[in-house]
């Protein structure tokens, strides 16, 4: 009975996610820019997009994996690559590597 209860604030949580990741960092983008002045306008904001971008190819990929594990598996999975990318992409020093960690940003179920 507590599960059922449970289930819909963690859907809700789990949807809001993918939200949280333009949210947080697009109001960041003016300092992210003067942090890396040699970075093009262009690259600066790819930075807020590419995340988006990759939800289609790991849609795909996490369709087929539910074949092979269990949901809760694949969302835990999920929400680890997203701490790593969320977390990871504060640490970069280099555009390029912050440009890599906010790809891994958005892989989650």
């Amino acid at each position: 009975m507590i599960i059922n209860k449970l289930l819909k604030p963690t859907i809700i949580s789990v949807s809001m996610a993918t939200v949280m990741a333009g949210a947080a960092i697009s109001p960041a983008l003016g300092l992210i820019a003067e942090a890396f002045p040699d970075a093009s306008e262009t690259v600066i904001k790819f930075i807020l997009t590419a995340p988006s971008i990759m939800i289609i190819p790991f849609s795909f990929l996490s369709s087929y994996l539910t074949t092979k594990l269990t949901k809760r598996t694949i969302i835990l999975m999920g929400l680890i690559i997203y701490l790593i990318g969320g977390v990871g992409a504060q640490l970069m020093s280099t555009v390029e590597w912050l440009m890599a960690f906010r790809l891994l940003y958005k892989r989650h179920g």
